[in-house]
């Protein structure tokens, strides 16, 4: 097929349907037909009309105090009220059946039995050692063996179940709470799929729903490494009169499949915010019943390979917002209620998320400024055939960029050349890509709307170009050109600055049949082996016989800087992947560009003021490694299947997480009571341990002889 059609301008959209997000104007707007929700539910898309409508309103180009607002509303529906800056309007992959209503309430919560009529000095005890695990992940079957108390009592207070059948008590989805699941535990018999029925956790009534259904689901894997326990391990400790299990209650938000389908990223914001904004409340609440200020540890093992690594991601905004809304709440019950507290503020929220499974994935490039003249980034785009989804390419400049110019060329096409303005517009501008012959529009190249002087809330310029999928047989839509796109950028940059592009996240996630092939850049100066005939680990050309023994030409495509998008932020511990047998990083283990230093310096006021003024991104590296491999020959680690009993392995930096998790909550737990200045838990933990060497891709490796199973 011969592409040689001119790309069209688009109008920007200036009315109360404004969308700053250029995914969500790809999934709304020409991309609808392939977006995971209408693809693989295609036989009822009119139970899939809800949007996300996020505003969020900015003053003097600074990061808000005020939360964004997250609505979910019917298709189509305009935002109300003056002085957004930024408008998210994406779609929501949730059924008709589980959208609910209203905000998070408060709930009151009835301890379990072993802390009923605590002393004083019992609530002194329980502020230094307990210590809520918050898992937000996909499919954990919430009443297994692992996550059980002694005689079949639950160790899970909260589940909130988000694309459930909604029961009225949440914005959308369904919660579960302690003496329900129990109930359904009670009722069940001992049959565990009943008890899966009944707490819907498994049902064929609907079509892709479930991931529990199946014998190994991510979700139950993960909320095990980090808070599964044993029945040896229920033994009453004498010094404080409760077990561990007891000590590590437990939160899940299960996160919608077909958002976890949906592998770009694009839908997860929404999600995570209002799983956050959940925990959160869950915990306050299971505060003020115990009197005491509870601390809490939450894991996220989700990555996004593409982003403006520089901590300004959506969910890395939101994980700050929601944080310090949840620390401002919790000193006012301080103040108000008494609660007796254990941890200055730095140690009551401690977030974990993965380094990312992107190293080896050929995904990044960077073009740094040159002495004299434009800075130039070639980019040779391989889309695979046979690919179902839609895919990515971000490219991250300085707003200050002159002369910038991108040149696209499509495999068959001829060669298309897009000035972009020296100053970002108030309005977005995008361009389309027609099919010959139908018209389909098969790719959109988009920029940024320039919010305001400094160009919040990313302080970058970002170009993103999202192409339809190379195979359509859903929906009578021309599909895109499989094959290499071509595509250029060239700008003037001051010293120091640089030019990156992200090949976005594509392929099918962990046991999810997406029938996606993840596109990657395709450099022919890009090693893959060393010369031993191992994959390479870093970037440095080496003379191998298949160079003819002579180093090649340093590559564009970088393996420095492929830390996962959502990683990249403060008050979050990044976590990278080991191999148990030599306790070296797993390959795919994922690198930034500087190391990973410590919480205090990433936090100091000087990192701010840097980040306000958009100077380019520092991505650091991994703060913590974990064993996610236990040899070359074994990846994985052993834990949880969906199945009580049952025990499967799972790889990547995502396994990695929740062992860390573990270990910080273990570690938060044993220490003395916080000084007023104490560090983070992460830079406690660390200063704890025999100090390493470490790089932008090694972080302290905890090294033991086996996981925690």
């Amino acid at each position: 097929m011969t592409f040689g059609c001119a790309w069209q301008v688009e109008t920007p959209d200036t009315t109360a349907l404004r969308n700053d997000d250029p995914y969500g104007r790809w999934l709304l707007g020409h991309g609808r037909d392939f977006a995971i929700r209408r693809r693989v539910a295609r036989e009822d898309p009119a139970d899939f009309t809800a949007e996300f409508v996020c505003t969020t309103t900015v003053e003097d180009g600074q990061e808000p105090a005020n939360l964004t607002e997250t609505a979910l509303v019917p298709a189509d529906t305009p935002i109300t009220g003056d002085g957004a800056r930024e408008v998210t309007r994406i779609p929501a992959p949730l059924r008709q059946s589980s959208i609910g209503s209203g905000d998070i309430p408060s709930v009151t919560w009835t301890p379990p039995a072993a802390f009923a009529g605590l002393t004083a000095e019992t609530r002194e005890r329980l502020a230094q050692e307990m210590v809520v695990m918050a898992v937000i992940d996909d499919g954990m079957n919430i009443a297994h063996q692992r996550f059980r108390g002694p005689n079949g009592s639950a160790r899970v207070e909260f589940a909130w179940l988000q694309d459930s059948t909604t029961d009225g008590r949440l914005p959308f989805g369904r919660e579960w709470r302690r003496a329900e699941i129990e109930a359904a535990i009670h009722q069940s018999g001992g049959d565990e799929e009943r008890l899966l029925s009944d707490l819907d956790l498994v049902t064929f009534t609907r079509k892709n729903t479930t991931t529990v259904a199946r014998r190994v689901s991510h979700g139950t894997h993960m909320m095990d490494l980090a808070a599964g326990y044993g029945a040896e391990d229920h033994t009453v400790d004498p010094a404080t009169g409760f077990s561990l299990p007891a000590l590590r209650p437990i939160i899940s938000v299960h996160l919608p499949f077909l958002m976890t389908q949906e592998a770009s990223g694009a839908t997860y914001g929404p999600f995570v915010q209002q799983g956050m904004r959940y925990v959160f409340q869950r915990v306050r609440d299971m505060s003020q019943a115990l009197g005491v200020a509870l601390p809490v540890v939450i894991n996220f093992s989700y990555a996004v390979s593409a982003g403006p690594h520089n901590g300004m991601h959506f969910v890395e905004r939101q994980i700050r917002q929601e944080r310090r809304r949840h620390l401002q709440l919790m000193q006012g019950l301080i103040a108000s209620e008494g609660l007796v507290v254990g941890r200055t503020q730095r140690r009551l929220v401690t977030a974990v998320l993965p380094a990312g499974n992107r190293h080896e994935a050929r995904g990044h490039a960077r073009a740094e400024a040159a002495p004299q003249g434009e800075t130039m980034l070639t980019l040779p785009w391989r889309i695979q055939p046979g690919d179902q989804t839609s895919s990515y390419l971000e490219i991250w400049l300085p707003r200050e960029a002159e002369a910038t110019q991108v040149t696209i060329k499509a495999p068959g096409g001829t060669e298309q050349s897009f000035a972009l303005p020296a100053t970002p517009a108030d309005d977005w501008q995008d361009w389309l890509l027609h099919a010959p012959g139908s018209g389909d529009v098969v790719a959109r190249l988009s920029t940024d709307a320039g919010a305001d002087a400094t160009g919040w809330p990313y302080h970058r310029r970002r170009i993103l170009l999202a192409v339809a999928p190379t195979e359509v047989n859903w929906v009578a839509r021309a599909p895109a050109p499989a094959g290499l796109w071509q595509v250029q950028v060239s700008a003037l940059l001051a010293p120091d600055e640089r030019i990156d592009a992200w090949v976005q996240r594509d392929e099918s996630p962990y046991r999810f049949r997406a029938n996606a092939r993840q596109s990657y850049l395709d450099d022919p100066d890009y090693q893959r082996f060393d010369s031993r005939g191992f994959e390479k680990q870093d970037d440095t050309p080496e003379p191998t016989a298949h160079t003819g023994g002579v180093a090649p030409a340093p590559s564009v495509v970088r393996r420095t800087g492929s830390l996962s998008g959502m990683a990249t932020g403060k008050h979050i511990t990044v976590v990278g992947a080991l191999r148990q047998s030599d306790k070296e990083p797993s390959v795919y283990s994922a690198a930034g560009t500087i190391p990973g230093e410590a919480d205090a310096l990433r936090e100091s006021i000087d990192e701010d003021a840097a980040a306000a003024a958009g100077r380019p991104a520092t991505i650091r590296g991994p703060r913590l490694m974990d064993v996610a491999d236990r040899s070359r020959a074994r990846p994985g680690v052993l834990a949880a299947g969906s199945r009580s009993g049952s025990v499967v392995a799972i790889t990547g930096t995502s396994a990695a997480a929740p062992q860390i998790a573990r270990h910080l909550a273990d570690t938060l737990s044993s220490l003395p009571p916080d000084p007023t200045d104490a560090p983070t838990l992460a830079d406690t933990f660390v200063a704890l341990q025999a100090p390493a060497a470490v790089d932008n891709r090694i972080g302290l490796k905890i090294e033991r002889d086996e996981p925690h199973r």
